[in-house]
């Protein structure tokens, strides 16, 4: 049974809800997602300007007709559904001139709520904190919000935004988390699958491959180590080891104190 609309975006946008599904879905998408993370609501004329926006007037809207609009919020209302108990639309009619999308469900909140958990269990030593950061992590699908590198969803470029850029960089620290506290117990197992995890979930970061770096040192593959710590230096734009931030470097010289050997590119 479907209650309250929960909206996934650790992966491609997903939106599972009690209503009727609109046409248009990609679309209806975006719009469901746009309010999800504006938990507080937006205006209507923000809510305008970012869904229709003027080419090269940020902030703007361009001209489209109200009813296009009203549709628009009208469909999405419909597809949320209503509060099983209160009968009381997810989208509320917008009589305050705000659209907003209450009491959903946001899989990357559940992840810092699971994370925090965790870090709270780690805090008291308590052994089961690796399951907390293993399940914030299976909640992640793939890239996160991948539709944001094609057409539309220009809004999450707003500075209030960014969720393409800075919930990668959650799922990262929770994998981080995860593998330091698997390492401690000797699973190199599931510190390799959450370094990998973060790694293709943000592979711009130098946070999992430092960790596979560890992990492989650790395993005794200084073969793999190696060839991690060069992956480093590669998506750095360097030469050497010693061209990279001071603690990136430490970290590989504790591992390498006589220096990396030499690999193919």
């Amino acid at each position: 049974m479907v209650g309250r609309p929960r909206i996934a975006i650790l992966g491609p946008a997903r939106i599972t809800a009690a209503g009727e599904t609109p046409n248009r879905l990609t679309w209806f998408t975006q719009v469901a997602v746009y309010l999800a993370l504006h938990r507080d609501g937006v205006s209507l004329e923000k809510f305008t300007a970012d869904l229709w926006p003027a080419p090269g007037r940020p902030g703007q809207a361009r001209a489209i007709a109200t009813s296009t609009r009203n549709e628009t919020a009208f469909k999405v209302r419909r597809w949320m559904g209503t509060h099983p108990d209160t009968g009381t639309p997810f989208v509320p009619m917008g009589t305050d001139k705000y659209y907003r999308l209450n009491d959903r469900l946001l899989d990357s909140e559940l992840l810092q709520r699971l994370r925090k958990r965790g870090d709270a269990k780690v805090a008291a030593g308590d052994p089961t904190a690796i399951d907390d950061y293993v399940t914030a992590l299976k909640l992640v699908r793939g890239r996160v919000l991948p539709e944001a590198s094609g057409t539309g969803w220009g809004w999450l470029a707003n500075a209030d935004r960014r969720e393409d850029l800075n919930v990668p960089a959650m799922v990262v620290d929770a994998a981080h988390r995860a593998v330091q506290v698997a390492l401690t117990a000797g699973d190199l197992d599931r510190a390799r699958w959450a370094a990998n995890l973060a790694h293709d979930t943000d592979p711009h970061s130098d946070v999992p491959l430092l960790d596979l770096l560890v992990i492989a040192a650790q395993a005794g593959d200084m073969a793999t180590a190696n060839r991690h710590a060069w992956e480093v230096v590669w998506a750095n734009d360097k030469e050497v080891p010693e061209e990279l931030p001071t603690e990136t470097f430490q970290i590989i010289n504790r591992i390498f104190p006589a220096g990396l050997q030499s690999v193919s590119t």
